[in-house]
């Protein structure tokens, strides 16, 4: 029987409720899934026929070291989904600049470079946002996300000065239509919805 890596983070050793649904099916199609945490050294990743990308929630907070394993498992000829490629490009919210370009509607988005000086109440002014998300360009499950306004972006220039250093930054106008349907969907599926978690602005 086929192995296959079901790979995630060290908080969710033995998955999460929606991973282990892919359980059953795989098993009747002659594949056993296993949890396998990423960054784990007790891991032996070449005894497995592939490797599924899961829940690895962890990875933007060591994206080089994220991207060095993705590698070490493509150049030792193991089949990793999503693609190596597509893992790459996809790490970095940048992405989004890439689908725009090909036509794909995406929210209006201002991009900051890491360390570049940004006066944000001007931004907000010459933008013409009232409210406005601020996002680290590598993140995840909303984190480091926050929301600011005309009126509170002068308090929040020392809040914006550290994200910059820590790295790029992108900004959104605040779309209520996000905020209200993650609730709703929120609310009938319950907490395990990262997909729809990812899209939440925290204050």
């Amino acid at each position: 029987m086929k192995r296959v890596a079901l790979a995630t983070g060290a908080k969710l050793p033995t998955l999460n409720e929606d991973d282990l649904l892919l359980v059953p099916p795989l098993r009747e199609l002659g594949v056993t899934a296993v949890p396998a945490v990423w960054d784990s050294p007790d891991v032996c990743w070449e005894e497995f026929q592939g490797v599924v990308v899961r829940s690895c929630w962890d990875y933007h907070h060591r994206l080089e070291e994220f991207l060095a394993w993705v590698a070490r498992l493509e150049h030792a000829g193991i089949p990793v989904w999503n693609p190596p490629a597509v893992l790459r490009w996809n790490s970095h919210k940048g992405y989004l600049r890439d689908l725009a370009a090909r036509g794909v509607p995406i929210v209006p988005t201002r991009w900051l470079g890491r360390g570049e000086p940004v006066d944000l109440p001007m931004l907000l002014e010459d933008a013409g946002w009232r409210d406005a998300v601020m996002k680290p360009a590598v993140s995840a499950s909303a984190s480091g996300t926050w929301r600011t306004s005309t009126e509170a972006a002068a308090g929040d220039q020392a809040r914006l000065g550290e994200l910059l250093r820590a790295g790029d930054v992108m900004v959104q106008p605040f779309v209520s239509e996000v905020r209200d349907t993650a609730k709703c969907v929120t609310r009938a599926s319950g907490p395990s919805c990262s997909s729809v978690a990812s899209s939440v602005t925290r204050s």
